[in-house]
């Protein structure tokens, strides 16, 4: 799984497109991220069970026919409160990826430059301070 995604977050946007069984689920989140992201299917089952007991899934089965010794196949489909918070996390993803809504004024792109040169001039004190107390220790070895 990506860091990005919890399995949580994955399966909840999964299932906006519609309800699933388990290894659907998996291959929906491994297709929408390009397989950058494959849930293990044992923390997908735990996952959509907790999902389930918080009254954000429903489920059914469907009893394969014909099928001598098939097991059923367990469905998920969002409820309502699945929708608002899939619906919750496809805002903040999207907001996380769309470009800022404006730039920053000039006063506040010096500000910033301003604090890059000083943390850059803290830093170089840090590993000049760090290297002296290095060379004291082995002088004194």
């Amino acid at each position: 799984m990506a860091a990005a995604l919890t399995t949580r977050a994955a399966l909840l946007l999964a299932l906006r497109q519609g309800p699933g069984y388990g290894l659907d689920l998996v291959r929906r989140v491994c297709g929408s991220s390009q397989s950058r992201a494959r849930p293990a299917l044992g923390s997908v089952h735990r996952t959509l069970q907790q999902l389930r007991r918080s009254g954000h899934l429903r489920r059914w089965s469907v009893v394969p026919g014909r099928s001598r010794g098939a097991r059923a196949r367990v469905y998920y489909e969002l409820t309502l409160r699945g929708i608002a918070e899939a619906d919750a996390i496809a805002r903040v993803l999207r907001a996380l990826v769309a470009p800022p809504a404006k730039k920053p004024s000039l006063a506040a792109a010096r500000a910033m430059r301003n604090r890059l040169r000083s943390s850059a001039d803290v830093s170089a004190f840090v590993m000049a301070l760090r290297d002296r107390l290095e060379t004291s220790r082995r002088g004194h070895s």
